[in-house]
């Protein structure tokens, strides 16, 4: 007796012990598409990251703009038996309609409704909403640094944390020196400090910059972004070390 293609995966699938995860219930799978998903671990990930980036964009839009999207995502569910023929075309399908639900986040990123979560932090473009993601401990850009952009946004977000830490411990320290005898005189000599050390930061990348040659990302150097986030860190530790000895 002949068995079908789908039939002896559907076979697998209940007799796999190995099950892993999709956004539908594998046991319930009947489409052609769902049982190439369901027998392909590769595919059952990208369709998991593909409901992952949906959940994102529903959170953030409402109103009509979100049923417009369900009713999209309901669309291109029922033209995914004709998209997923094989592991390839069906990669490429995910690929391309996941594609288009993070544009739809891009341009969802300045509203209030922005949803923080892992995948809408991942997708976003403004570095505001990618410090509180960092601070949440929901993403960092950091996890992505083998790509330029991950790399580029790693470096200066983290810089830019760190300068905020450092602006704050400064006015915390000029607070605290204020209160000496000779504050005022404390007060010039630690501002003075600082701009000396900000200038020595920027004119050291500045040349690091210059001497490393690293090709230019979206108009920051990668080896920029890493420079001033390693010395801005190192200024944040020695600064906490001044607040913390003036006690």
């Amino acid at each position: 007796m002949k068995i079908s293609f789908f039939t002896l995966i559907a076979f697998l699938i209940v007799s796999s012990p190995d099950i892993f995860a999709t956004s539908f219930d594998c046991e319930k799978a009947s489409t052609s598409s769902e049982l190439l998903i369901c027998s392909n671990r590769r595919l059952g990930s990208y369709d998991e990251n593909l409901s992952a980036v949906y959940k994102s964009v529903m959170s953030t839009f409402a109103g009509r703009k979100s049923l417009e999207i369900k009713k999209e995502q309901i669309s291109w569910i029922k033209k995914r038996d004709d998209a997923c023929k094989d592991e390839k075309s069906c990669i490429s399908a995910y690929k391309q309609r996941t594609a288009e639900l993070r544009e739809l986040l891009w341009g969802g990123s300045d509203l209030e409704s922005f949803s923080i979560d892992r995948q809408s932090c991942r997708a976003t473009k403004d570095q505001e909403i990618l410090i509180k993601c960092i601070k949440l401990n929901i993403y960092d850009p950091c996890d992505d640094a083998g790509g330029k952009w991950g790399a580029a946004q790693c470096g200066w977000a983290h810089n830019m944390i760190a300068e905020r830490r450092i602006d704050a411990l400064d006015t915390e320290i000029i607070e605290k020196l204020s209160k000496a005898a000779n504050g005022n005189e404390l007060i010039e000599r630690f501002k003075s400090t600082s701009a000396v050390w900000r200038s020595y930061r920027d004119s050291h990348c500045a040349l690091i910059n210059e001497m490393d040659g690293l090709e230019n990302f979206s108009g920051y150097r990668l080896h920029m972004a890493f420079c001033k986030r390693r010395l801005s860190e190192m200024r944040v530790v020695e600064l906490e070390k001044i607040y913390a000895s003036s006690e």
